[in-house]
């Protein structure tokens, strides 16, 4: 197997922990969106804040929120079939350490260090288990749609 073909196959794993950044993005902007519509409210009511606020900075607020809760569940189905998607291929495909090792890493999201420590191995000798199950995978699969 060569480099690009080995790169395509370690993308195609690391999709689902791209999804799971992607939904704690989502989270952040939703709250950030919850304080300024709270403090749009306050500011209205007129118990804090600077006198004067838009009327019509509510609306917009709580438009944004909707928006971007649309967009978390979105995500959250992506990665919950990316999810279902990787652990079909890797539980077809490998047995033991080597599917321990690719579990912990692209659906746990552990570093080589920790799944070291947690499957009581060497990283030298994990490093060579991610590789080897790597190679494993996708005998059938195409993965000219990553």
């Amino acid at each position: 197997m060569d480099k690009q073909e080995y790169a395509a196959r370690v993308a195609w794993l690391r999709r689902y922990q791209e999804s799971l950044r992607r939904e704690k993005a989502l989270l952040l902007e939703i709250e950030q969106l919850r304080s300024r519509a709270e403090r749009v409210t306050r500011a209205l009511s007129g118990m804090l804040g600077p006198a004067g606020a838009s009327v019509d900075a509510l609306p917009g607020c709580v438009a944004d929120m909707i928006e971007a809760e649309q967009r978390l569940q979105g995500e959250m189905r992506y990665g919950q079939n990316l999810r279902r998607e990787i652990t079909a291929e890797l539980t077809r495909s490998l047995r033991g350490k080597e599917y321990e090792v690719l579990c912990h890493r692209y659906l746990f999201g552990m570093k080589f260090e920790t799944i070291a420590q947690n499957l009581e191995l060497s990283p030298r000798w994990v490093y060579r288990l991610h590789k080897k199950a790597v190679c494993k995978i996708w005998n059938s699969t195409d993965l000219s749609n990553p």
